[in-house]
């Protein structure tokens, strides 16, 4: 509904967090990490208690990390939020991912982390967005057990 009103995402945010705790246990809450790409080019993001999105720039080949220090959904109903904006070009992959997978540790309790992520998302970002998966899982898979969810969103910016 936000989108079709063309609020900001922070007000989506905002709507949600008034909701969650009426329909939630007290301990319970929700993480939040949302890109939302405008009509003149920019990106905005929101980002509640989840982790980084980060960012392939496909004409750089880098990598940027997004961060935004704000509390989950559910647990403060009189929270206000945030959102920015960033800049982005066609190709450019942007990558939302759960704790989950950053950390997975490996038999020495070492965490796989985000800038393990960061890294392969520099070298596999050309690449179709299986294929990112693809490397990522195996990456994940030859580190060790995971005993959390593991998810991944991929969003490649199309040419206008």
């Amino acid at each position: 509904m936000c989108v079709a009103e063309d609020l900001p995402l922070r007000v989506l945010l905002e709507r949600a967090n008034r909701v969650l705790p009426a329909v939630k246990q007290p301990e319970m809450y929700a993480t939040f990490a949302g890109p939302y790409s405008r009509t003149n080019g920019e990106l905005e993001y929101c980002i509640a208690g989840h982790p980084p999105i980060l960012h392939y720039q496909a004409q750089t080949k880098k990598v940027q990390s997004y961060r935004m220090e704000q509390f989950p959904l559910g647990l403060e109903p009189k929270c206000q939020y945030a959102s920015a904006t960033t800049n982005c070009g066609p190709d450019d992959v942007f990558m939302l991912l759960s704790d989950g997978i950053l950390e997975a540790t490996d038999a020495a309790r070492s965490e796989f982390g985000l800038e393990r992520v960061r890294s392969l998302l520099e070298q596999h970002g050309r690449k179709p967005l299986q294929e990112i998966v693809a490397n990522l899982m195996k990456e994940l898979e030859s580190f060790g057990p995971r005993n959390d969810n593991q998810t991944i969103l991929l969003v490649r910016m199309l040419r206008r």
